[in-house]
């Protein structure tokens, strides 16, 4: 969970035709189901931002050793990385409410207002745009304060020095794996609960786990930056 330099990730990454050139051997008719230019330029950015990240990806599994945000400049370049996670997360989000509407719009042309089979399916597109508005307000939350606090401890049973970021809203990588942790989840209830030295917190699943918390944190963030 190491953050790479970032003059080293600018300098591993080509020009924007080098990435589109790599990373857009679509077929005619994948081109065609882009509705607009601006689907098309959201899908050119969504590239370029996968190859940035997978380049940080690379840099960071190599520094693995060493925790992230050791320095203040370390801990700017997280945040700049997961606020760049986030917003992407928001880019998507947006689009399938947008592609819902429009679905809903289709479906209004097509069916009659009586018709079961069009009834039916009125409602599980309106289903599915409620859930997607639902999780664009916790997306934006994400988006606007990604995360307040942070843990670091010594994992008993892996004897393994971990931190985590802790937020409001839970943010995964590409990879899945967590950058930020929903508030609630078991392990975040020692930033809360406990002082520093050995605690513990139980998973109902798995349950109780001892760590040694040898460092709490608790951020500021306005405008994309931490403040002092």
């Amino acid at each position: 969970m190491n953050m790479p330099k970032s003059r080293d990730i600018r300098a591993k990454i080509p020009s924007l035709k080098v990435i589109l050139n790599a990373f857009l051997p679509v077929t005619v008719k994948e081109l065609n189901s882009y509705k607009n230019t601006r689907d098309l330029q959201g899908m050119a950015l969504l590239y370029v931002r996968m190859y940035r990240r997978r380049a940080m990806a690379e840099k960071m599994k190599k520094d693995a050793a060493e925790l992230p945000g050791t320095s203040r400049e370390a801990e700017e370049q997280q945040l700049a990385y997961v606020i760049d996670i986030a917003q992407e997360h928001l880019v998507q989000a947006r689009k399938a409410i947008r592609e819902a509407n429009e679905d809903l719009a289709d479906l209004m042309e097509i069916y009659d207002a009586k018709d079961k089979e069009g009834l039916t399916l009125w409602n599980n597109a309106t289903a599915r745009l409620k859930e997607y508005k639902q999780n664009m307000v916790r997306l934006e939350k994400a988006r606007k304060k990604p995360y307040f606090g942070r843990i670091d401890f010594l994992a008993k049973e892996k004897q393994q020095k971990e931190a985590y970021y802790i937020g409001r809203v839970g943010i995964s990588g590409d990879d899945a794996q967590p950058l930020v942790l929903d508030w609630r989840a078991p392990i975040a209830s020692v930033y809360y609960e406990n002082g520093l030295g050995p605690c513990s917190y139980t998973v109902l699943s798995e349950g109780t786990h001892t760590i040694d918390l040898e460092r709490k944190r608790t951020y500021e963030i306005e405008n994309d930056r931490l403040k002092d």
